[in-house]
C-alpha cells in the first residue's frame, strides 16, 4: 500500500510530504474500521513520524522499487503494484481499502510538504499513549506515540490467495541486482504477470 500511496501521488518531493499523505490515509483507514497500512507514529520536528515508514521507504528503494530522491516508482514497482493491485482489488473485501486509500492520497495531492504539515499540525487526534485526552498535534509533548495501528483490530484487513502472496514475497525477496540481471525480457515478464493474474482472477474468492 506504501507504494499505491506513491503511485497516486506524483507530487511527493520529500519525507516531510510522504510521513504526512501517509499519516492521514491510516486515519481515514481507521475511521473505517480497515487496515492496510501499518505504521507507528510518534510526535517529532514536523509533526507525525513514523520510522517503520521511513525503513519501508529505504528498504524498497534499495530493492529497485522507487527512485530513493525522486519518489517515484520504479518500472518494478509500477510492475509489482500493478500485479498485486489486479489479483486482489476485487478478492473479497480489498475494494474498499484501495479505494479509499485512492481517494485519500488523491485529496492531498496538490499539497506540498509544508501546506500538508502546517494541515496536520492543526488537527485534533487522540494520541495512542494519552487515551484521555483529544489535542491538537502541534501542542502534542515531544516523542509522545500518536498512532498505533493494530492489524488484529480493525475489522477489514487486506487479503491475499495464499499463492499471490507468495509470489509477492519472493518478488519483494529478490535483490536489485537479481532482478536487473533476469534473463528473461521484460515482455516476457509482462506475458508471465499477464497469465498469473488471469489465473489469479479465474478463482472464486469464496
Amino acid at each position: 500500500m506504501l507504494l499505491k500511496v506513491l503511485q497516486e501521488d506524483d507530487n511527493i518531493f520529500g519525507a516531510t510530504k510522504l510521513q504526512k499523505q501517509v499519516f492521514l490515509n491510516e486515519l481515514k483507514l481507521i475511521d473505517i474500521d480497515s487496515g492496510g497500512l501499518y505504521y507507528k507514529y510518534f510526535r517529532y520536528n514536523y509533526g507525525p513520524f513514523s520510522r517503520q515508514l521511513q525503513d519501508n521507504y529505504n528498504a524498497l528503494a534499495d530493492k529497485g522499487f522507487i527512485h530513493k530522491t525522486t519518489y517515484r516508482l520504479t518500472d518494478r514497482g509500477e510492475y509489482l503494484i500493478g500485479f498485486v493491485e489486479g489479483c486482489i482489488v476485487h478478492y473479497r473485501g480489498n475494494g474498499k481499502i484501495f479505494e479509499t486509500v485512492k481517494a485519500t492520497t488523491n485529496k492531498y495531492r496538490k499539497y506540498t510538504g509544508k501546506q500538508l504539515m502546517d494541515l496536520v499540525y492543526d488537527m485534533a487526534i487522540v494520541p495512542v499513549e494519552l487515551p484521555d485526552r483529544r489535542m491538537k498535534i502541534k501542542d502534542i509533548p515531544m516523542f509522545i506515540d500518536l498512532l498505533w495501528p493494530e492489524r488484529d483490530k480493525v475489522e477489514h484487513k487486506l487479503t491475499f490467495p495464499r499463492h499471490i502472496l507468495d509470489d509477492i514475497k519472493a518478488e519483494l525477496a529478490m535483490d536489485k541486482d537479481t532482478w536487473d540481471n533476469l534473463e528473461q525480457t521484460q515482455a516476457d515478464a509482462v506475458r508471465e504477470a499477464t497469465r498469473s493474474l488471469s489465473a489469479a482472477l479465474s478463482v472464486d474468492p469464496l
